[in-house]
Protein backbone atom coordinates (compact mmCIF):
# COMPACT_ATOMS: atom_id res chain seq x y z
CA UNK A 1 0.00 0.00 0.00
CA UNK A 2 0.98 3.44 -0.97
CA UNK A 3 -0.19 6.85 -0.53
CA UNK A 4 -2.36 8.01 -3.39
CA UNK A 5 0.28 10.84 -5.64
CA UNK A 6 3.61 9.01 -4.48
CA UNK A 7 6.32 9.10 -7.13
CA UNK A 8 9.59 7.54 -6.71
CA UNK A 9 11.13 4.16 -6.64
CA UNK A 10 10.48 0.69 -5.70
CA UNK A 11 13.15 -1.23 -4.00
CA UNK A 12 12.95 -5.20 -3.50
CA UNK A 13 14.96 -8.35 -2.05
CA UNK A 14 15.13 -11.74 -1.55
CA UNK A 15 17.13 -13.16 0.71
CA UNK A 16 18.68 -9.94 1.78
CA UNK A 17 19.55 -9.83 -2.40
CA UNK A 18 18.47 -6.69 -3.33
CA UNK A 19 16.69 -6.75 -7.21
CA UNK A 20 16.42 -3.43 -9.71
CA UNK A 21 15.03 -0.68 -8.44
CA UNK A 22 11.48 -0.27 -10.49
CA UNK A 23 10.38 3.38 -11.11
CA UNK A 24 6.75 3.87 -9.95
CA UNK A 25 4.93 6.94 -11.52
CA UNK A 26 2.05 8.70 -10.29
CA UNK A 27 -0.53 6.18 -8.47
CA UNK A 28 -4.49 6.92 -8.38
CA UNK A 29 -6.49 5.82 -5.55
CA UNK A 30 -7.55 1.96 -5.78
CA UNK A 31 -5.17 1.50 -8.86
CA UNK A 32 -3.02 -1.92 -8.34
CA UNK A 33 0.19 -2.10 -10.31
CA UNK A 34 2.34 -4.85 -11.44
CA UNK A 35 6.11 -4.89 -10.67
CA UNK A 36 7.81 -6.86 -12.29
CA UNK A 37 11.15 -8.25 -10.25
CA UNK A 38 14.45 -7.77 -11.77
CA UNK A 39 17.71 -9.40 -10.52
CA UNK A 40 21.17 -7.91 -10.30
CA UNK A 41 23.59 -9.15 -11.94
CA UNK A 42 25.61 -10.05 -8.71
CA UNK A 43 26.98 -13.35 -8.43
CA UNK A 44 26.07 -15.41 -5.09
CA UNK A 45 28.29 -18.35 -3.15
CA UNK A 46 25.53 -21.36 -1.56
CA UNK A 47 26.64 -22.96 1.26
CA UNK A 48 24.99 -25.37 4.54
CA UNK A 49 26.67 -23.78 7.30
CA UNK A 50 27.56 -26.65 10.34
CA UNK A 51 28.16 -26.26 13.83
CA UNK A 52 32.11 -27.41 15.10
CA UNK A 53 30.31 -30.77 15.82
CA UNK A 54 28.97 -30.80 12.44
CA UNK A 55 25.32 -30.23 13.02
CA UNK A 56 23.65 -27.76 10.43
CA UNK A 57 22.08 -24.58 11.70
CA UNK A 58 19.13 -23.36 11.31
CA UNK A 59 17.81 -19.79 11.73
CA UNK A 60 20.97 -18.70 12.55
CA UNK A 61 22.64 -14.87 11.91
CA UNK A 62 25.64 -14.84 10.09
CA UNK A 63 27.92 -12.05 9.54
CA UNK A 64 30.20 -12.58 6.00
CA UNK A 65 33.07 -10.27 6.21
CA UNK A 66 35.55 -10.01 2.62
CA UNK A 67 38.16 -9.16 3.27
CA UNK A 68 40.51 -7.47 0.00
CA UNK A 69 44.57 -6.53 -0.04
CA UNK A 70 42.68 -3.37 0.53
CA UNK A 71 40.06 -2.60 3.25
CA UNK A 72 36.34 -4.92 3.56
CA UNK A 73 33.03 -5.21 3.19
CA UNK A 74 30.35 -6.84 5.51
CA UNK A 75 26.80 -7.93 5.41
CA UNK A 76 24.07 -9.90 7.19
CA UNK A 77 22.48 -12.97 6.66
CA UNK A 78 20.48 -15.44 7.81
CA UNK A 79 20.42 -19.38 7.42
CA UNK A 80 16.82 -21.14 6.41
CA UNK A 81 15.46 -23.66 7.97
CA UNK A 82 18.21 -26.89 6.84
CA UNK A 83 20.90 -24.30 7.33
CA UNK A 84 20.99 -22.82 3.98
CA UNK A 85 22.63 -19.52 3.17
CA UNK A 86 22.93 -17.96 -0.30
CA UNK A 87 26.20 -15.01 0.16
CA UNK A 88 26.41 -12.00 -2.70
CA UNK A 89 29.65 -11.77 -3.56
CA UNK A 90 31.20 -8.69 -3.37
CA UNK A 91 32.38 -7.09 -7.17
CA UNK A 92 35.81 -6.59 -5.68
CA UNK A 93 36.01 -10.32 -4.95
CA UNK A 94 35.47 -12.08 -8.14
CA UNK A 95 39.46 -12.08 -8.10
CA UNK A 96 40.20 -13.86 -5.15
CA UNK A 97 39.64 -13.05 -1.62
CA UNK A 98 38.90 -13.75 1.96
CA UNK A 99 35.57 -14.61 3.03
CA UNK A 100 35.34 -14.44 7.19
CA UNK A 101 32.03 -16.20 8.45
CA UNK A 102 31.18 -15.18 11.77
CA UNK A 103 27.51 -17.10 13.96
CA UNK A 104 25.93 -15.98 16.31
CA UNK A 105 22.61 -17.33 17.88
CA UNK A 106 18.88 -16.01 17.44
CA UNK A 107 20.16 -12.46 16.17
CA UNK A 108 23.52 -10.42 15.43
CA UNK A 109 24.01 -9.77 18.94
CA UNK A 110 23.40 -13.19 20.32
CA UNK A 111 25.85 -15.79 21.78
CA UNK A 112 28.64 -16.46 19.56
CA UNK A 113 28.49 -19.82 17.90
CA UNK A 114 31.66 -20.24 15.47
CA UNK A 115 33.94 -18.26 13.18
CA UNK A 116 35.49 -20.04 9.66
CA UNK A 117 37.73 -18.38 7.26
CA UNK A 118 37.16 -19.47 3.57
CA UNK A 119 40.23 -18.44 1.02
CA UNK A 120 39.07 -17.87 -2.21
CA UNK A 121 41.14 -17.27 -5.42
CA UNK A 122 38.67 -16.99 -8.06
CA UNK A 123 34.75 -16.84 -7.49
CA UNK A 124 32.41 -18.64 -10.05
CA UNK A 125 29.93 -17.07 -11.99
CA UNK A 126 27.03 -16.37 -11.32
CA UNK A 127 26.43 -19.57 -8.73
CA UNK A 128 29.28 -21.16 -6.66
CA UNK A 129 28.19 -24.09 -4.19
CA UNK A 130 30.37 -24.65 -1.14
CA UNK A 131 29.03 -27.54 0.20
CA UNK A 132 28.69 -28.06 3.99
CA UNK A 133 30.85 -25.16 5.58
CA UNK A 134 31.94 -26.22 9.31
CA UNK A 135 32.64 -23.67 12.22
CA UNK A 136 35.42 -23.32 14.20
CA UNK A 137 33.90 -23.75 17.79
CA UNK A 138 34.68 -20.46 19.88
CA UNK A 139 36.88 -19.96 22.81
CA UNK A 140 36.06 -19.03 26.10
CA UNK A 141 36.60 -15.61 27.04
CA UNK A 142 34.92 -15.59 30.76
CA UNK A 143 32.93 -17.63 32.87
CA UNK A 144 30.99 -16.41 36.10
CA UNK A 145 28.32 -16.17 37.85
CA UNK A 146 25.43 -13.02 38.75
CA UNK A 147 23.79 -12.68 41.77
CA UNK A 148 21.65 -10.20 44.10
CA UNK A 149 22.49 -8.14 46.71
CA UNK A 150 20.91 -10.97 48.78
CA UNK A 151 23.04 -13.38 46.88
CA UNK A 152 19.72 -14.65 45.20
CA UNK A 153 20.97 -16.13 41.40
CA UNK A 154 19.84 -14.11 38.94
CA UNK A 155 18.39 -16.01 35.69
CA UNK A 156 18.17 -14.83 32.16
CA UNK A 157 20.43 -11.39 32.41
CA UNK A 158 22.19 -10.19 29.14
CA UNK A 159 26.20 -9.00 29.59
CA UNK A 160 28.20 -7.74 26.74
CA UNK A 161 31.64 -8.04 26.03
CA UNK A 162 34.19 -6.83 23.69
CA UNK A 163 37.79 -7.93 23.49
CA UNK A 164 41.08 -5.83 23.38
CA UNK A 165 39.86 -2.58 22.20
CA UNK A 166 37.51 -4.30 19.48
CA UNK A 167 34.47 -2.57 18.42
CA UNK A 168 32.79 -5.82 18.35
CA UNK A 169 30.73 -7.07 20.87
CA UNK A 170 29.23 -10.43 21.65
CA UNK A 171 26.48 -11.14 24.15
CA UNK A 172 25.57 -14.12 26.54
CA UNK A 173 22.67 -14.85 28.97
CA UNK A 174 23.02 -16.06 32.47
CA UNK A 175 21.25 -19.70 32.72
CA UNK A 176 18.43 -20.37 35.74
CA UNK A 177 21.76 -20.71 38.47
CA UNK A 178 23.17 -17.22 37.26
CA UNK A 179 26.04 -18.95 35.50
CA UNK A 180 26.18 -17.71 32.11
CA UNK A 181 29.80 -18.22 29.37
CA UNK A 182 31.08 -15.29 27.08
CA UNK A 183 32.47 -16.58 23.93
CA UNK A 184 35.23 -14.91 21.76
CA UNK A 185 35.98 -15.60 18.19
CA UNK A 186 39.89 -15.57 19.20
CA UNK A 187 42.14 -15.33 22.02
CA UNK A 188 42.69 -12.38 24.19
CA UNK A 189 44.63 -10.78 26.81
CA UNK A 190 41.44 -8.66 28.45
CA UNK A 191 37.65 -8.67 28.52
CA UNK A 192 35.84 -6.12 29.21
CA UNK A 193 32.01 -6.73 30.42
CA UNK A 194 28.76 -4.50 30.64
CA UNK A 195 25.39 -5.51 31.72
CA UNK A 196 22.74 -4.98 29.44
CA UNK A 197 19.10 -3.37 30.18
CA UNK A 198 18.10 -1.20 32.78
CA UNK A 199 16.41 -3.93 35.53
CA UNK A 200 20.00 -4.29 36.93
CA UNK A 201 23.38 -2.77 37.99
CA UNK A 202 26.47 -3.45 38.87
CA UNK A 203 27.11 -2.54 42.54
CA UNK A 204 29.78 0.67 42.81
CA UNK A 205 29.77 0.67 38.87
CA UNK A 206 26.28 1.08 37.58
CA UNK A 207 27.16 2.57 33.96
CA UNK A 208 30.69 1.57 33.36
CA UNK A 209 32.54 -1.27 31.79
CA UNK A 210 34.27 -3.61 33.87
CA UNK A 211 37.30 -5.32 33.02
CA UNK A 212 38.99 -8.74 33.67
CA UNK A 213 42.05 -10.99 32.58
CA UNK A 214 40.74 -13.24 29.31
CA UNK A 215 39.96 -16.48 30.34
CA UNK A 216 39.17 -16.07 33.93
CA UNK A 217 36.40 -18.61 35.10
CA UNK A 218 35.31 -17.64 38.62
CA UNK A 219 33.87 -14.33 37.76
CA UNK A 220 31.36 -13.11 40.34
CA UNK A 221 28.94 -10.30 39.54
CA UNK A 222 26.99 -8.86 41.95
CA UNK A 223 24.23 -6.76 40.64
CA UNK A 224 21.07 -4.43 42.43
CA UNK A 225 17.66 -4.16 41.41
CA UNK A 226 16.97 -0.43 39.79
CA UNK A 227 15.14 2.22 41.05
CA UNK A 228 11.44 2.80 39.17
CA UNK A 229 10.94 7.25 38.97
CA UNK A 230 7.43 7.81 38.18
CA UNK A 231 7.22 10.24 35.60
CA UNK A 232 4.80 12.55 33.80
CA UNK A 233 5.07 14.90 30.85
CA UNK A 234 1.67 15.91 29.59
CA UNK A 235 0.75 18.43 26.38
CA UNK A 236 2.81 15.82 23.65
CA UNK A 237 1.44 13.91 21.06
CA UNK A 238 2.20 10.77 21.34
CA UNK A 239 4.60 10.49 18.43
CA UNK A 240 7.39 12.97 17.18
CA UNK A 241 10.79 13.04 17.18
CA UNK A 242 13.75 14.20 19.14
CA UNK A 243 17.59 14.11 20.24
CA UNK A 244 17.10 14.27 23.60
CA UNK A 245 19.35 11.98 26.33
CA UNK A 246 19.18 11.48 29.80
CA UNK A 247 21.97 10.61 32.01
CA UNK A 248 22.28 10.31 35.99
CA UNK A 249 24.84 12.32 37.31
CA UNK A 250 26.54 11.32 40.36
CA UNK A 251 26.23 14.21 43.01
CA UNK A 252 28.89 12.60 45.50
CA UNK A 253 31.59 12.17 42.08
CA UNK A 254 32.16 8.68 43.03
CA UNK A 255 31.09 7.03 39.64
CA UNK A 256 30.47 8.10 36.16
CA UNK A 257 27.52 9.53 34.15
CA UNK A 258 24.92 6.62 33.83
CA UNK A 259 22.67 7.41 30.70
CA UNK A 260 19.31 6.38 30.93
CA UNK A 261 16.18 5.32 29.05
CA UNK A 262 13.03 8.06 29.13
CA UNK A 263 10.05 7.75 26.82
CA UNK A 264 8.12 11.21 26.84
CA UNK A 265 5.01 9.39 27.03
CA UNK A 266 5.67 6.81 29.39
CA UNK A 267 4.99 6.90 33.10
CA UNK A 268 7.80 6.27 34.44
CA UNK A 269 11.52 5.21 33.70
CA UNK A 270 14.59 3.65 35.34
CA UNK A 271 17.52 4.79 37.05
CA UNK A 272 20.51 2.99 39.53
CA UNK A 273 19.95 3.63 43.23
CA UNK A 274 21.68 6.62 44.21
CA UNK A 275 21.75 10.65 44.96
CA UNK A 276 21.45 11.63 41.10
CA UNK A 277 21.50 14.88 39.39
CA UNK A 278 19.18 14.20 36.22
CA UNK A 279 20.81 15.66 33.52
CA UNK A 280 18.80 16.26 29.72
CA UNK A 281 21.58 16.63 27.12
CA UNK A 282 21.38 17.30 23.59
CA UNK A 283 24.82 15.85 22.00
CA UNK A 284 27.27 17.07 24.25
CA UNK A 285 25.26 19.94 25.26
CA UNK A 286 23.49 20.05 29.12
CA UNK A 287 20.18 21.87 28.42
CA UNK A 288 18.05 21.23 32.03
CA UNK A 289 19.27 19.79 34.94
CA UNK A 290 17.05 18.55 38.18
CA UNK A 291 19.67 18.00 41.26
CA UNK A 292 19.33 15.52 44.01
CA UNK A 293 16.95 12.62 43.14
CA UNK A 294 17.70 10.04 45.60
CA UNK A 295 16.96 6.26 44.32
CA UNK A 296 16.69 3.20 46.54
CA UNK A 297 17.28 -0.11 44.49
CA UNK A 298 13.48 -1.44 44.09
CA UNK A 299 11.79 1.62 45.43
CA UNK A 300 9.15 4.04 43.26
CA UNK A 301 10.69 7.51 43.44
CA UNK A 302 7.91 10.19 43.84
CA UNK A 303 9.53 13.12 42.75
CA UNK A 304 6.61 15.95 42.07
CA UNK A 305 9.39 17.83 39.50
CA UNK A 306 9.39 14.36 37.22
CA UNK A 307 5.53 13.00 38.20
CA UNK A 308 4.40 16.83 37.03
CA UNK A 309 7.29 17.69 34.83
CA UNK A 310 7.32 20.80 32.82
CA UNK A 311 9.36 20.30 29.48
CA UNK A 312 8.37 23.85 28.47
CA UNK A 313 10.83 24.98 30.42
CA UNK A 314 13.85 24.31 28.52
CA UNK A 315 11.97 22.76 25.14
CA UNK A 316 9.50 23.68 22.72
CA UNK A 317 8.24 21.56 20.17
CA UNK A 318 7.90 22.33 16.48
CA UNK A 319 6.09 21.14 12.92
CA UNK A 320 8.03 21.06 9.54
CA UNK A 321 5.53 20.59 6.87
CA UNK A 322 7.34 19.27 3.68
CA UNK A 323 5.41 20.15 0.48
CA UNK A 324 6.54 19.32 -3.30
CA UNK A 325 5.72 21.88 -6.17
CA UNK A 326 2.07 21.52 -6.14
CA UNK A 327 1.42 21.84 -2.36
CA UNK A 328 1.30 18.02 -1.62
CA UNK A 329 2.44 16.16 1.23
CA UNK A 330 6.03 15.07 0.59
CA UNK A 331 7.39 12.48 2.52
CA UNK A 332 10.51 11.45 0.29
CA UNK A 333 12.95 13.64 2.24
CA UNK A 334 14.87 13.07 5.69
CA UNK A 335 14.74 15.73 8.57
CA UNK A 336 18.20 16.11 10.10
CA UNK A 337 18.98 17.92 12.90
CA UNK A 338 22.70 18.29 13.75
CA UNK A 339 24.55 19.09 17.05
CA UNK A 340 28.07 18.94 18.07
CA UNK A 341 29.69 15.98 16.95
CA UNK A 342 26.98 14.06 14.90
CA UNK A 343 23.25 14.47 13.57
CA UNK A 344 20.40 12.23 13.34
CA UNK A 345 17.33 12.44 10.93
CA UNK A 346 14.30 10.46 9.58
CA UNK A 347 11.30 10.94 7.19
CA UNK A 348 8.50 12.98 7.89
CA UNK A 349 4.94 11.58 7.71
CA UNK A 350 1.78 12.74 6.27
CA UNK A 351 3.95 15.29 4.87
CA UNK A 352 4.96 16.29 8.76
CA UNK A 353 7.74 16.11 10.98
CA UNK A 354 7.41 16.76 14.40
CA UNK A 355 10.61 17.51 16.95
CA UNK A 356 11.45 18.48 20.25
CA UNK A 357 14.08 21.31 20.28
CA UNK A 358 15.80 23.57 22.90
CA UNK A 359 14.15 26.86 23.83
CA UNK A 360 16.96 28.48 21.47
CA UNK A 361 16.29 26.48 18.73
CA UNK A 362 18.39 23.41 16.66
CA UNK A 363 20.24 23.38 13.81
CA UNK A 364 18.01 21.47 11.45
CA UNK A 365 18.81 20.90 7.68
CA UNK A 366 16.84 18.29 4.50
CA UNK A 367 17.53 16.28 1.94
CA UNK A 368 14.97 15.65 -0.61
CA UNK A 369 15.54 11.83 -1.54
CA UNK A 370 14.69 12.42 -5.57
CA UNK A 371 16.24 15.72 -6.39
CA UNK A 372 19.04 15.23 -3.93
CA UNK A 373 18.29 18.95 -2.76
CA UNK A 374 19.96 20.20 0.32
CA UNK A 375 18.21 22.93 2.07
CA UNK A 376 19.70 24.45 5.11
CA UNK A 377 17.22 26.12 7.47
CA UNK A 378 19.49 26.97 10.00
CA UNK A 379 18.99 27.41 13.76
CA UNK A 380 15.16 26.93 14.26
CA UNK A 381 12.56 27.12 17.00
CA UNK A 382 9.45 27.45 15.30
CA UNK A 383 6.85 25.87 13.05
CA UNK A 384 8.23 25.77 9.16
CA UNK A 385 6.53 25.09 5.69
CA UNK A 386 8.85 23.98 3.06
CA UNK A 387 7.71 23.68 -0.63
CA UNK A 388 10.58 21.72 -2.93
CA UNK A 389 10.89 22.95 -6.05
CA UNK A 390 10.08 26.77 -5.37
CA UNK A 391 11.97 29.14 -3.06
CA UNK A 392 10.56 30.02 0.82
CA UNK A 393 7.67 31.25 2.02
CA UNK A 394 6.42 34.78 3.12
CA UNK A 395 3.76 34.45 5.53
CA UNK A 396 1.64 37.70 5.78
CA UNK A 397 -1.12 37.97 8.24
CA UNK A 398 -3.62 40.95 8.64
CA UNK A 399 -4.99 41.96 11.91
CA UNK A 400 -8.30 42.68 10.32
CA UNK A 401 -10.07 42.71 7.52
CA UNK A 402 -10.91 46.11 6.13
CA UNK A 403 -15.13 46.76 4.79
CA UNK A 404 -14.76 46.80 0.97
CA UNK A 405 -16.91 47.66 -1.34
CA UNK A 406 -18.66 44.51 -3.94
CA UNK A 407 -16.08 42.69 -5.56
CA UNK A 408 -13.27 44.27 -4.59
CA UNK A 409 -10.38 42.54 -1.97
CA UNK A 410 -7.05 42.49 -0.99
CA UNK A 411 -3.92 41.34 -2.42
CA UNK A 412 -0.63 41.34 -1.29
CA UNK A 413 2.79 40.76 -3.13
CA UNK A 414 6.49 40.76 -3.30
CA UNK A 415 8.09 40.90 -6.63
CA UNK A 416 6.08 39.66 -8.98
CA UNK A 417 4.57 36.92 -6.82
CA UNK A 418 1.05 37.86 -5.83
CA UNK A 419 -1.47 36.12 -3.48
CA UNK A 420 -5.15 37.37 -1.98
CA UNK A 421 -5.64 37.97 1.38
CA UNK A 422 -8.36 35.31 2.72
CA UNK A 423 -9.54 35.75 6.17
CA UNK A 424 -6.36 36.75 7.54
CA UNK A 425 -3.47 35.93 6.11
CA UNK A 426 -1.57 34.51 2.85
CA UNK A 427 1.29 32.83 1.79
CA UNK A 428 3.59 34.07 -1.03
CA UNK A 429 5.88 31.01 -2.43
CA UNK A 430 8.97 33.63 -3.72
CA UNK A 431 11.80 32.72 -5.79
CA UNK A 432 14.97 32.92 -3.79
CA UNK A 433 16.22 34.35 -0.33
CA UNK A 434 16.48 37.69 -0.09
CA UNK A 435 15.40 40.74 1.13
CA UNK A 436 11.57 41.46 -0.44
CA UNK A 437 9.64 44.47 -0.12
CA UNK A 438 5.77 44.05 0.65
CA UNK A 439 3.50 45.52 -1.94
CA UNK A 440 -0.30 45.70 -0.57
CA UNK A 441 -3.16 46.70 -3.53
CA UNK A 442 -6.94 46.32 -3.74
CA UNK A 443 -8.18 44.48 -6.92
CA UNK A 444 -11.18 44.25 -8.92
CA UNK A 445 -12.74 43.03 -11.79
CA UNK A 446 -9.05 42.19 -12.92
CA UNK A 447 -7.58 45.81 -11.73
CA UNK A 448 -5.01 45.99 -9.07
CA UNK A 449 -5.02 49.45 -7.17
CA UNK A 450 -1.93 50.01 -5.09
CA UNK A 451 -2.66 51.20 -1.62
CA UNK A 452 0.92 53.25 -0.02
CA UNK A 453 2.17 51.54 2.85
CA UNK A 454 5.09 52.60 5.14
CA UNK A 455 6.20 48.85 4.78
CA UNK A 456 9.95 47.97 5.32
CA UNK A 457 11.71 45.32 3.43
CA UNK A 458 11.83 41.22 4.62
CA UNK A 459 14.41 39.37 5.09
CA UNK A 460 13.01 35.52 3.70
CA UNK A 461 15.82 33.25 4.34
CA UNK A 462 15.34 29.61 3.53
CA UNK A 463 12.91 28.48 6.41
CA UNK A 464 10.68 31.14 5.54
CA UNK A 465 9.13 34.50 7.20
CA UNK A 466 6.04 35.76 8.38
CA UNK A 467 5.02 39.44 8.35
CA UNK A 468 2.22 40.71 9.99
CA UNK A 469 0.25 44.14 8.92
CA UNK A 470 -1.53 46.19 11.62
CA UNK A 471 -4.49 47.45 10.06
CA UNK A 472 -4.48 50.84 11.38
CA UNK A 473 -6.98 53.92 10.89
CA UNK A 474 -4.47 55.30 8.53
CA UNK A 475 -4.18 52.46 6.47
CA UNK A 476 -7.84 51.41 6.38
CA UNK A 477 -8.58 54.92 4.70
CA UNK A 478 -5.53 54.40 2.43
CA UNK A 479 -7.23 50.94 1.34
CA UNK A 480 -10.79 52.43 0.90
CA UNK A 481 -9.14 55.58 -1.29
CA UNK A 482 -7.51 52.73 -3.45
CA UNK A 483 -11.16 51.05 -3.71
CA UNK A 484 -12.85 54.22 -4.06
CA UNK A 485 -11.03 54.85 -7.26
CA UNK A 486 -11.89 51.83 -9.22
Amino acid sequence: FVAVDVTGSVRCSVDRRVLRPQTLTEMKAGEVRAIELKGTTGDCLVLRLLDANGQPLPGTSLRARWKFKRGSQSRGYTTNGAGWVAILVSERATDGATLELEATRQNSRGQLLGTCKVDLKKVETPRQDLGDVRLDAPIVALRGRVTSTAGASIKDLSLRGRFDGDYRRYNTNSDKDGNFTLFAPRKGTAVLLAIEGYEWYQVGNPGGELNFEFGEAAVRLVLEPSARVRFKAEGLPRSFNDNFKVVCVDRNENVGDVEVPLHWNADQFRVPPGEWDIVFRVGNDEVHRIDNVVAQSGIEVHDPRLMFFDWRRFATLITITLQDKAGKAKNSCTVWQHYQNGASGSSPVNGRYQILVPLEGARISIDDDQSKQKIELGVINTDQVIRFGVGPRLLVELSEQPALPSGASLVVGAGDVWAPIGESSAELWLPSVDRWQVQFAVERDGRRTPVKHPFKKVDVPTGGASFRIDMSAALRARVLAAANKQ
